[in-house]
């Protein structure tokens, strides 16, 4: 594959990695595992196709090749390290324009609403022992009348 002239802004990167796709070899995503060479979680989109960062199987210096694809699963291995492309793509991609600090603008204040008059709140009951409170077993009844026997507990004979 001759090499192609290299591109200047952003359209004509998309159109020049279209044509290393067309004239490249196509290779399935699975076999490049064939050529040595797995993948890494890096990637960049130029346009409609995904260029993907290689390292060989042993050891972790940058490969001599990336793999461009258009579907995930189809592609084209492309020659220099995946690094030399991202400095190429970004040299054409102008940078976002940098914030200028005198056109900042403050949020719009809120409208302020009219304090509501809080009332105070009921004082509450303390009780002095709470833990004796708890403790207080039931009273029996008592007889109303002197021949009736007191209320007796179900244990008693």
């Amino acid at each position: 594959m001759k090499p192609l002239p290299k591109p200047t802004n952003a359209d004509q990167a998309e159109a020049w990695y279209g044509q290393y796709f067309e004239q490249g070899e196509k290779i399935q995503k699975e076999s490049v595992t064939k050529y040595n060479y797995r993948f890494t979680g890096s990637f960049m989109t130029v346009g409609k196709y995904k260029l993907f960062e290689l390292q060989p199987l042993k050891g972790d210096a940058a490969a001599e090749y990336c793999f461009l694809s258009f579907d995930k699963v189809n592609g084209v291995m492309l020659p220099d390290p995946y690094y030399r492309h991202r400095m190429k793509i970004k040299a054409m991609i102008p940078p976002p324009p940098k914030r200028n600090p005198a056109n900042f603008q403050p949020a719009p204040p809120k409208k302020a609403e009219p304090a509501k008059k809080l009332e105070p709140a009921p004082p509450k009951k303390i009780d002095p022992h709470p833990q004796e409170s708890g403790r207080e077993e039931p009273r029996r009844a008592l007889p109303k009348s002197k021949d009736q026997a007191a209320a007796m507990d179900g244990w008693a004979i």
